[in-house]
């Protein structure tokens, strides 16, 4: 599992949660990170940001995943923007602030050959 994301505090209390939960974690302060990571070392799941500081955003991170890692389920999550509902590129949208439990709870529940539609987080 892959958690790519700016915010300090964010990505480690959502790693911690992973890992409380029994998920290996890797976390990345960025895109550039993510992308590295993701070249050395197989992963299940990747979770990111869509508005990260660097120059390559998780729109990009999430295209380069769909395009090299097509099978891996992809949850984008935001502050900053509504959920997005038409991109092919994620297969699930959290609204921050969330409770990292919700995203714990939805990799638990889903099988990545089972993941046909897209899910939202509003609340």
């Amino acid at each position: 599992m892959l958690v790519a994301e700016d915010d300090v505090l964010v990505r480690l209390m959502l790693a911690d949660e992973l890992r409380k939960s029994g998920f290996q974690v890797f976390e990345a302060n960025h895109s550039y990170e993510a992308i590295s990571i993701l070249k050395s070392v197989p992963v299940d799941v990747v979770i990111t940001d869509l508005h990260m500081r660097m120059a390559m955003e998780g729109l990009e991170l999430a295209r380069y995943v769909r395009a090299h890692h097509p099978d891996v389920p992809l949850l984008l999550s935001s502050a900053h923007a509504l959920p997005i509902t038409d991109c092919d590129y994620f297969d699930a949208f959290f609204v921050k602030p969330y409770d990292p439990q919700r995203i714990v709870t939805w990799i638990s529940q889903r099988q990545p050959t089972n993941l046909d539609h897209k899910d939202s987080d509003v609340a």
